[in-house]
């Protein structure tokens, strides 16, 4: 499903009339023309020194239909000429990864006033492949099976992550919210600073590594109902693709992201032919 066929029934619940943008006088004014946001990329070096951060920023520049301001907290990658907040890594321990994306988290919602109360957060290796839109962004993208107390207590997860995505379920659980989605798309995530400050205190998910993605949305209750993210998304597990086939596969979809060892150079000629021009943050 393309843009023009994803609006066709107009600006979608969740976009209110303050969120809407307008542009000089009503004759020009686009219902679909977001409000600036600010994409904040969690981000550690990479052994491509952030090739996947350039062609995501690019197609975040290139696809966001509204003005996107772009930062960087945590590492900065050479090329990278643009806002950043330096943040270190925390030191290795049990689920690193978790812990360190929650102490960044953290940090934005208590200690970074230069960023706005509401933000996106984004992965180096997730692209824009179509216009997005707010409405796309607030939207609760959710996978097809629920985190049920029935599935979740019989489930024997043997990868770190998903042993965690199951700690997370439980601590929901224990707090007695009983049906939980699993919003661990792997997609652009819109926070809000004070629930996002909530949640996290409240989880303790500094101490605990708990996957953000599903705490949340679970966590602050919201009553809009979620939508399936398999129709919109191009998840790449394999090496087995080419730039033409992987560029074929983007077709009618919003978003691409794919796992480490992913990135082939099928994957990044691909980018290059649906992102080639350099943003402004390129530093040359």
């Amino acid at each position: 499903m393309n843009f023009t066929e994803r609006m066709q029934g107009g600006p979608c619940e969740g976009c209110t009339d303050d969120d809407i943008v307008d542009s000089t006088t009503a004759a020009n004014r686009n219902p679909f023309l977001g409000p600036p946001l600010d994409f904040v990329y969690l981000y550690i070096h990479s052994k491509v020194d952030g090739e996947e951060l350039r062609f995501s920023i690019r197609s975040v520049l290139k696809n966001y239909v509204g003005a996107a301001r772009i930062w960087i907290v945590g590492d900065r990658p050479s090329w990278y000429h643009g806002l950043h907040i330096p943040l270190s890594r925390i030191r290795s321990s049990k689920g690193r990864a978790r812990l360190d994306r929650a102490k960044k988290l953290y940090h934005i919602a208590t200690q970074a006033p230069q960023i706005n109360d509401r933000f996106v957060a984004m992965q180096d290796d997730i692209y824009f492949v179509d216009k997005v839109t707010y409405y796309d962004l607030n939207r609760r993208w959710v996978n097809d099976r629920p985190l049920t107390p029935e599935w979740v207590c019989q489930w024997k997860p043997k990868d770190g992550y998903s042993k965690q995505k199951r700690a997370t379920a439980l601590k929901l659980f224990a707090n007695g919210i009983y049906y939980v989605s699993d919003y661990s798309t792997h997609t652009p995530k819109l926070y809000y600073k004070d629930d996002l400050k909530t949640v996290i205190e409240t989880y303790n998910a500094l101490e605990e590594p708990l996957v953000c993605t599903v705490l949340f949305d679970n966590a602050i209750l919201r009553t809009d109902r979620p939508f399936p993210i398999q129709p919109y998304r191009v998840r790449l597990r394999t090496q087995d693709h080419t730039s033409e086939s992987l560029q074929k596969s983007c077709q009618g979809k919003i978003f691409l992201n794919h796992i480490c060892k992913s990135w082939t150079p099928g994957t990044r000629d691909a980018l290059e032919a649906m992102f080639p021009d350099p943003s402004i943050l390129e530093q040359s």
